[in-house]
């Protein structure tokens, strides 16, 4: 245990919090920690972050403002700002990931036509707040999110891109900036931040303190494209036509729009594979990697589904057989 319980339990009493046992929850890709407490019937979330201001903190903020929307996320109990202590109402331990693994075909479309009706309420928002508002998906936040997953292939001896894919990236990351038709995106929203008390209960929302002002197709490609939980591609149809329709967005489109949701998940995907090796390489987070094949495998399907170049499938498929090829000799 990391934290210092003699201290804390001035501000856990304070909450009616007395006869209790603590457990750190498995760290994410996030700075924070996280922690459950285990009360004889219930349980609740510590998160401890520093610094931590309070009328700054992007957290404190969202988390307000979305319950003041009805958005499903978990309440907070009570923060002591000084520590960086937050209380939180407990969503569940079981993440959108898990739940899938426990379902049939029929639930897991019922689930995810849920959690989309619910990403639509997000994106329906109108008076956004400034700490959103002013923060965008940009050409200067797509080229770093690129240069990044670049720099973490090459510092880890891994092959590299070739000259057509960076510039097919730098193609798309130049249309999507041209859309400029933002709303309101969580811009992590994929199957670790759904989580359920269990499978058969309603879900919550989390790790939505970085949101931005973006295309609605970021939040929509992150949840059907994931690493996480790999949908087969009639799947993801069918739940982009469901997302469509629900929102109201005009017929004649419909095939612009599509093709707009495959360019934005490529580059959501490559960024992903950015985040796993710096997550699994650098910060030492080992199950990180595991979700590196996955991803490759998700931008290949990609490639055919979005009728990319073919620099995107040759790379891919390059990178794919030599992390499994890795993995092989690792395991043996």
């Amino acid at each position: 245990m990391d934290i210092n319980l003699k201290e804390l339990e001035p501000f856990l009493h304070k909450n009616q919090i007395l006869n209790y046992k603590i457990k750190k929850i498995t760290e994410e890709g996030s700075n924070r920690n996280y922690y459950r407490i285990y009360l004889e019937n219930s349980t609740l979330i510590l998160c401890i972050t520093f610094p931590f201001l309070e009328n700054q903190d992007d957290f404190i903020l969202l988390t307000q403002y979305l319950l003041e929307k009805k958005a499903k996320i978990p309440n907070i109990i009570d923060y002591e700002a000084k520590k960086g202590w937050i209380l939180l109402e407990d969503g569940g331990e079981y993440y959108l990931q898990d739940c899938v693994k426990k379902i049939n075909h029929d639930q897991l479309k019922s689930i995810y036509k849920q959690i989309i009706d619910e990403l639509i309420l997000w994106h329906s928002f109108e008076d956004i707040p400034k700490v959103v508002k002013h923060r965008y998906f940009d050409q200067n936040k797509f080229q770093f999110e690129i240069d990044f997953c670049i720099d973490k292939l090459q510092k880890n001896h891994f092959p590299l891109p070739s000259f057509e894919f960076q510039i097919f990236l730098q193609e798309v990351i130049e249309f999507l900036c041209e859309q400029k038709e933002y709303v309101f995106t969580h811009r992590d929203f994929h199957s670790r931040n759904i989580i359920f008390k269990s499978c058969n209960s309603d879900f919550k929302i989390i790790d939505y303190q970085d949101a931005r002002m973006g295309l609605r197709w970021y939040d929509l490609s992150s949840l059907l494209f994931d690493p996480y939980v790999q949908l087969n591609s009639s799947v993801i149809l069918e739940l982009f036509d469901y997302y469509y329709k629900h929102s109201k967005l005009p017929k004649n489109k419909k095939t612009f729009y599509l093709n707009l949701f495959y360019l934005q998940a490529l580059q959501r995907l490559f960024k992903a594979l950015g985040s796993f090796l710096y997550l699994g390489f650098e910060l030492n987070k080992k199950h990180f990697l595991n979700y590196i094949i996955p991803d490759l495998e998700q931008m290949i399907l990609l490639s055919h589904l979005g009728k990319f170049p073919d620099c995107i499938y040759l790379y891919c498929k390059k990178l794919l057989d030599f992390f499994q090829k890795n993995k092989n000799q690792n395991e043996s």
